[in-house]
């Protein structure tokens, strides 16, 4: 027999778990609230890998696990020379906020102004209110840096929150070489930003980390935790009931209605209020449309029965792309990597006991080399000149409009993260060798004009979808890319580094990193391996080896205002041209934003849930009214029939 809940969520990742914990407490009078996975409980003490993605040292092995990361593939990239890349997604409670970097980054302030305009003028979403919606949702600790960062770190704490519910703070056990990082960016041009977060982002300097008492912050371990679960953060409502390893298929409807979900294997679960599907930019698609919503051609061909035609589900991804590039260190420096620490198993598991005793699922604070490897990074957010921009023939092909953005005084061309190098997962130190000393860079141009696509493959709901992000489909993004390579080489090829770099490599996306440490190439002098610095040799390096998955994938549920042609959704979540269904996740997002999307993953959650708690708690009250008006009127009722 089918159970109900007034409201059921289909996915429990960052958006979907921070919407669960709003409505099953603000709620009133309490609504029941399911919650549905198709993941594991990763909070259950009883299972020790609970602890890989709660371990900040842990984050390479995290990642390279499929327990907790679907692992998808994308389709072949046309602009890549046909290369699929694998396209990590989290799995299980917590979502990709289990999986990620753990960076906390916020982005500039004023890119509000422009999602608010593209969705009609919606202030919940412009620079005023959404920055104070993402100040009540952060709890940000300012504390542990010492002093020798003074001069790159200093947070204006009337630009953060500090009582919201998740946990953000700075690493209390910092990495190597960030201050060098920040202070060769600045000989290259790169101004110096203390506060990253302050809500102007251009510039080099340190990351705050989504880490709380030296752990992983998650949506589950911040919200929805079981007393014992491993988690430190609030306990989840009586109201709220947490289903796991439940895989939904597909949307139950009564004619434009939303009124259940199916799970795999059959049974049935109804909402009495709404159904909210939060499966992410590629599930929250796949779902709708192995449900009968979308576009109708593509739903008939398949033999899937048509609910609602709605031509854009699926449709405007957009994606940030990547590039790795690792920095090899002077050997004699001896400067401590995660490398290091890992070609040592003994020390490995030694640093894991430390981390264990010392946190006490939540009751101390954990402390150790597994706080510092993961949970600590540098970051620069680079502009480049409007000279160097009009000498681009790709420049003067785009239209006013795309131009005007990309001039934005405060919009920054790429961002540069900077962290550690470390052991690939499965991998050792060959006897006789030692490992390499390196930083691993992440390249993340920004603001994509490429525009991809999910689709499915196939009617079975198990097959996974298609995933077309698109990468280097526009020229734009191709130049954009190169110039973020350019401006690599001249950070670290600055006097800052002078002594300190052996020399830079590039290797493919699809490689293992340089954990062994080989010979003396370019002794006495930096050198550049695995490309020529010239912008054909680097854009051919990008299209056949280096561009990789870029992580930040929103838009396939597409938010518009009244009007919009290409809307999936209105700016309450609300499925357009359906009833009692929403989608609350980045899917819904309709720009490239310059940020990492965790923030938006609980900012759009944080203003759909109130827009869902005032109609629904409105609507109760006046129901009430209603029923103690009927009341009153049955009395006078009553007391006129006796006289």
């Amino acid at each position: 027999m089918a159970e109900t809940y007034d409201f059921i969520i289909v996915g429990s990742g960052t958006s979907g778990t921070y919407l669960a914990h709003k409505l099953s407490t603000l709620s009133s009078p309490p609504a029941s609230v399911l919650l549905l996975e198709s993941g594991p409980d990763t909070l259950s003490p009883k299972d020790p890998a609970n602890l890989l993605p709660l371990i900040p040292g842990n984050f390479i092995e995290n990642v390279a696990s499929t327990r907790c990361n679907y692992q998808y593939k994308t389709a072949p990239q046309a602009g890549l020379g046909g290369r699929q890349l694998t396209y990590h997604r989290g799995r299980g409670l917590g979502g990709t906020s289990t999986l990620n970097y753990m960076a906390w980054l916020k982005g500039p302030r004023d890119q509000f102004a422009e999602w608010s305009e593209l969705v009609g003028g919606d202030s919940a979403y412009g620079p005023t209110e959404a920055w104070k919606r993402i100040k009540s949702i952060e709890n940000f600790d300012n504390s542990g840096l010492s002093a020798e960062y003074d001069g790159i770190a200093k947070s204006d704490m009337k630009k953060h929150g500090t009582s919201g519910v998740i946990g953000i703070s700075w690493p209390k056990n910092m990495i190597a070489g960030v201050k060098a990082f920040v202070e060769a960016c600045e000989e290259a041009g790169i101004k110096r930003n203390l506060d990253i977060n302050s809500g102007e982002v251009l510039g080099a300097g340190l990351v705050e980390q989504a880490v709380w008492k030296g752990a992983r912050t998650s949506a589950a371990t911040m919200l929805i935790n079981k007393e014992g679960d491993l988690g430190a953060g609030l306990k989840r409502s009586k109201n709220l009931t947490v289903v796991t390893d439940c895989q939904v298929d597909r949307i139950l409807f009564d004619g434009k209605k939303a009124t259940g979900v199916q799970i795999r294997g059959g049974h049935q679960y109804l909402a009495s209020k709404e159904v909210i599907v939060s499966g992410g930019v590629i599930d929250s698609p796949k779902l709708l449309l192995l449900s009968g919503v979308g576009p109708k051609d593509e739903l008939e061909k398949l033999g899937i029965p048509v609910v609602h035609d709605s031509p854009y589900v699926g449709k405007n991804m957009i994606d940030h792309s990547t590039a790795l590039v690792d920095v090899i260190f002077n050997p004699d420096l001896q400067i401590p990597t995660g490398n290091s620490l890992w070609s040592s198993p003994e020390r490995v598991e030694q640093e894991k006991k430390t981390w264990l005793e010392s946190y006490q699922s939540g009751k101390g604070e954990a402390v150790g080399e597994m706080t510092r490897f993961g949970s600590s990074a540098a970051v620069s957010f680079i502009r480049y000149s409007d000279s160097l921009r009009s000498s681009w023939s790709e420049w003067s092909s785009l239209s006013s409009k795309e131009q005007e953005r990309f001039l934005s005084p405060w919009r920054p061309d790429t961002e540069i993260f900077y962290f550690l190098g470390y052991l690939p997962p499965g991998n050792t130190i060959p006897a006789g060798k030692q490992p390499n000393s390196y930083a691993r860079l992440f390249l993340l141009p920004q603001n994509q004009l490429s525009r991809g696509s999910i689709t499915l493959a196939d009617a079975d709901p198990a097959t996974p979808p298609v995933i077309d992000p698109k990468y280097f489909d526009h020229p734009m993004d191709v130049r954009v890319a190169v110039e973020t390579i350019k401006h690599v080489l001249k950070i670290f090829k600055t006097n800052r580094y002078r002594g300190i770099v052996k020399g830079i490599e590039f290797h493919g996306c699809a490689d293992l990193p340089p954990y062994i440490a080989e010979g003396t190439e370019g002794a006495g002098k930096m050198y550049v391996k695995g490309v020529e610095e010239t912008d054909e040799a680097i854009e051919k390096w990008l299209r056949e080896k280096g561009l990789d998955q870029g992580y930040h994938g929103v838009g396939t549920m597409r938010m518009g205002g009244d009007g919009d042609p290409i809307r999936v959704t209105d700016t309450h979540g609300r499925v357009v041209g359906l009833q009692s269904l929403r989608v609350v996740d980045n899917s819904l997002v309709p720009v490239s934003l310059n940020n990492h999307p965790q923030v938006t993953a609980y900012l759009v959650a944080d203003v759909v849930a109130d827009r869902i708690l005032e109609q629904w708690n409105t609507a109760t009250k006046k129901r009430a009214r209603s029923d103690s008006r009927s009341d009153n009127d049955d009395e006078a009722e009553g007391k006129r029939a006796k006289a």
